[in-house]
């Protein structure tokens, strides 16, 4: 009787009533496990949920193959916040049931709101095995791979999924998201597109999409998009921010300060502003700078980000200063800090990466024949970063028939998606490269200019593949002292996946040889297509070097391409001041 009239102060949403009932029972019979278990539902309807988990425990005590307190004790430990015990009693109803998706499908759920990535897509994976027909199983496994930042397997499986739910907006949003981290623009474009239309008022939505503008430098666009969001939500420091940096990359510093000093009034401590508002502040602001970056940096519960921020900031204070010694002192407590909280990467993937394209290349790999394109010729710069890239397109997009493209990922996603590694550089994929490359290029508007600048400097790692698939392309290396470029790279706040190495600085010391060795094994192969420039020769003369750099370029000389102050194009870079001045001789530093 107890037990029915609980069942039905449980349908009639009457917490109070069934803990009464389902209470006594449990104070009759201690070993009742359904009585522990229903009395742990009525607790979740009254959302007395500490007190239902326990109940929960001790029907699963009684008898561990309970799989719905399991489950009931997993659902409530996750909305309490105690995710590893979430994620325990919810492997145990899997150990339980191996056949039931939908507990596989919890436990993936589970593993993805904590940030366990890895076991997410193993799990996941696990799910469709055991139930293909279970959709949400597939768009939870685009998130768990965009989470790992496997970005081209979640561009597959949301693309895969959309097929058959063509309007399921989280997976339009994942999409979206991928498809620009990956940096297929094209994509990108279209499903940031597809995400507005359908949810054009909200600040997210135009917040993305102005952020997709700012990475392919429209900034117009960028700008327009970002206001729609800070309309939506005034307060938002993350849409000032993204203001800011636009007027950053648009050579408007003024703005570009007040929205700086905007942020920092709301919130004093924003790391990241004020590091950037270190160039422009002056003695007496920079000594209330140090010392809140000091402060941030010795804050272990402050964010990893912010703590980056803040050593950067007090270093480049004290490079200021002229106080060197406590500049490589803060450095090397930030590779401590990195280290200590997993970040930063040592650079063996790269290796194996570089090792298997030598392979491939041991002999120079035939060009493509020679075919005409309707689109502009690419002038691939490129070098260590840091090393006068650019400065390099800067000068080249000041003529006026070169159009500056800026750092375009098309080249690495063109190798990936052709797979013209693995097909050991064969003609067809070195067509299904070139094909790619020229595809996502199309996404520019470069007017009736016959040129375009790509300047992603890693992509000396694939002069070969340019050399074989786009043999039209010029090649521009840039080198400079290799203590200049690893000490700049040391002091930069790159934060860009595939630059980790430049934390530590013995990565960064690594990285600059595997550099230069393979930029020797690439001039053994195609000298002639590799055209060098020194950076220090473009600082001390740079009438001479640059009339070198354009007859070597087979593109006629004009006479303002030295006035790079004059070019007012986008830059995004980390020597987005410097490159806002002409070039003077002596400014290598």
């Amino acid at each position: 009787v107890l037990t029915d009239l609980g069942a039905c102060c449980i349908k009639l949403n009457d917490g109070a009533g069934a803990v009464r009932y389902f209470g006594e029972i449990v104070v009759q019979s201690q070993e009742d496990v359904e009585a522990h278990y229903k009395l742990g539902l009525a607790l979740e309807v009254q959302q007395n949920l500490e007190a239902a988990v326990g109940c929960f425990a001790n029907a699963v005590t009684h008898n561990p193959k309970h799989i719905g307190a399991l489950v009931r004790m997993s659902v409530l430990c996750r909305q309490l916040g105690y995710n590893d015990h979430a994620i325990q009693a919810q492997s145990k109803a899997v150990d339980l049931n191996p056949d039931d998706a939908d507990l596989w499908m919890r436990l993936g759920e589970l593993y993805l709101v904590t940030g366990a990535t890895r076991e997410a897509v193993n799990v996941l994976k696990r799910t469709i095995e055991t139930n293909p027909e279970l959709d949400r199983a597939y768009c939870a496994l685009g998130f768990a791979h965009l989470g790992e930042e496997q970005y081209e397997r979640a561009v597959d499986v949301f693309q895969s999924y959309l097929e058959d739910h063509p309007e399921d907006f989280e997976a339009i949003k994942g999409l979206a998201t991928a498809s620009r981290k990956v940096g297929d623009f094209k994509l990108a474009r279209k499903i940031f597109r597809k995400w507005l239309d359908l949810d054009s008022e909200s600040f997210e939505a135009n917040f993305n999409f102005g952020e997709f503008y700012y990475e392919i430098e429209k900034l117009g666009e960028a700008r327009n998009y970002t206001c729609a969001a800070l309309e939506k939500e005034p307060r938002s420091l993350q849409a000032k921010m993204q203001l800011a940096l636009i007027e950053k990359s648009a050579g408007n510093f003024d703005i570009f300060q007040t929205y700086l000093r905007d942020i920092i009034e709301t919130d004093p401590f924003h790391a990241s502003a004020m590091r950037f508002l270190i160039d422009f502040a002056d003695d007496e602001e920079l000594d209330t700078i140090y010392d809140r970056l000091k402060a941030l940096s010795e804050d272990g519960s402050a964010s990893l980000n912010r703590r980056k921020d803040a050593f950067y900031g007090i270093s480049k204070i004290s490079e200021k200063r002229g106080a060197l010694q406590d500049v490589v002192g803060f450095l090397d407590r930030l590779s401590e800090v990195v280290r200590d909280e997993g970040g930063g990467v040592t650079i063996e993937k790269r290796r194996k990466e570089v090792s298997e394209i030598k392979r491939v290349f041991s002999q120079p790999r035939p060009p493509l024949p020679m075919q005409s394109t309707s689109g502009p010729v690419p002038i691939f710069i490129l070098g260590m970063p840091r090393s006068g890239t650019t400065m390099t397109e800067q000068i080249l997009s000041n003529h006026s028939n070169v159009h500056g493209g800026g750092e375009l990922p098309f080249l690495k996603l063109s190798v990936r998606r052709s797979d013209a590694l693995n097909s050991e550089a064969s003609a067809e994929s070195l067509m299904a490269l070139r094909e790619e490359y020229f595809n996502q290029l199309s996404e520019i508007d470069v007017g009736s200019c016959r040129y375009i600048t790509d300047k992603m400097p890693m992509n000396f790692t694939y002069i070969g593949f340019i050399a074989a698939a786009i043999p039209e392309a010029k090649i521009v290396h840039l080198s400079r002292s290799a203590e200049a470029v690893c000490w700049s790279n040391l002091k930069a706040p790159f934060g860009a996946k595939g630059l980790e190495y430049s934390y530590h600085q013995e990565e960064v010391a690594r990285q600059y040889r595997d550099y230069a060795e393979l930029m020797d094994f690439w001039k053994t192969l195609y000298k002639e297509k590799v055209i060098d420039l020194c950076y220090e020769r473009v600082t001390e003369d740079p009438a001479s070097a640059v009339k070198s750099l354009f007859e070597s370029l087979d593109i006629p000389w004009e006479e303002n391409v030295l006035k790079i102050s004059q070019n007012k194009r986008s830059i995004r870079t980390a020597s987005y001041k410097q490159v806002r001045q002409d070039i003077y001789k002596g400014s290598s530093e």
